[in-house]
């Protein structure tokens, strides 16, 4: 994962709800690049601690992993005439 990535949206996010009530100063800027990139770091951190202990959702591994799409059609239409 990328730390920029992360953290992208949350910048965008914290600049805006802090020009809510004010125009845009440089301290807001500031403020939102450094929680933008210890909320980066601190979710990757996370992601990470949670594959080491395994409970991070992966995909499901498929099926049917090396036919083409007419071939799973196929399998289907074999199935429902058996049945």
């Amino acid at each position: 994962m990328n730390i920029a990535r992360e953290s992208l949206f949350m910048f965008i996010v914290q600049l805006f709800v802090g020009s809510i009530g004010s125009s845009i100063t440089w301290k807001l800027v500031l403020f939102s690049f450094v929680a933008s990139i210890l909320f980066g770091v601190l979710s990757i951190r996370y992601y990470r601690y949670l594959d080491k202990k395994g409970k991070l959702y992966g995909c499901p591994a498929p099926k049917f992993g090396h036919k083409t799409w007419k071939e799973h059609q196929e399998d289907k239409k074999l199935k429902s005439k058996d049945a």
